[in-house]
């Protein structure tokens, strides 16, 4: 205490165990949890009205598809990089304040997105529950076709994030994909799995001649054991 008061070092103290220390933070009045919640930098593009958070290597497209989607109606938190932090169970990105709504664009140059499209283009934070990360088509590399199982990219032990890997090839028109990524996500969300409601009905298909052949009906007219 005498050594933090010495150097004007806020110190604070919480009941909580080591293993709960993620949720200290809600312990906190509101403006205090946000200075001190833990936060980490990523090389990305986010565009909200969906919660994605687009990661992947630099050239892959991020930056067009976080554009393409400004135009389609969704807005823009931050191009490049993206600041997150742990607000008790939930992730919040937001866009450091000197580069705060910049883009660059290969050949075009750097974009103020705010003011080409004007404020309903950008949003200032919000929560990040999407994870979509832009991969080069490899070949032989096994991705995701049905969606049955719920990934997650867990951040820390308080929050968990849907993660999906993405192909990116020639001709596929990403920002498109990403909204209906987005879109079923938010199905899943509210109860409805399309990819576990299609096996359901192909199993239920699968079932129904077994089903059939072991109910056939017998002659009356016959005797025990024999069938029509």
């Amino acid at each position: 205490m005498d050594e933090t008061e010495r150097h004007g070092v806020p110190l604070l103290r919480t009941d909580l165990s080591v293993r709960d220390g993620d949720r200290a933070p809600d312990a906190l009045p509101r403006g205090q949890a946000r200075a001190a919640a833990p936060w980490c930098t990523a090389s990305s593009s986010t565009s909200t009205g969906s919660a994605c958070f687009c990661i992947g290597d630099s050239g892959v497209g991020k930056s067009e598809c976080a554009i393409d989607l400004v135009v389609r109606g969704h807005r823009l938190v931050s191009d490049d990089v993206v600041e997150i932090k742990q607000l008790g169970d939930h992730l919040v990105g937001t866009g450091p304040e000197l580069t705060r709504y910049h883009m660059e664009l290969r050949g075009v140059g750097i974009i103020n997105v705010k003011d080409l499209f004007g404020v309903a283009s950008v949003r200032l934070t919000k929560y990040v529950e999407f994870v979509i990360k832009l991969d080069p088509w490899k070949a032989g590399k096994k991705y995701d076709r049905l969606g049955l199982d719920d990934n997650g990219l867990r951040r820390s032990s308080a929050s968990r994030c849907r993660y999906v890997e993405m192909p990116v090839g020639p001709g596929r028109n990403l920002s498109v994909l990403i909204e209906v990524a987005a879109r079923n996500h938010l199905l899943k969300l509210k109860g409805y799995h399309p990819a576990r409601e299609l096996a359901r009905k192909l199993g239920e298909r699968i079932q129904a001649p077994v089903d059939d052949a072991a109910g056939i009906d017998q002659d009356p007219r016959a005797g025990d054991g024999e069938t029509r």
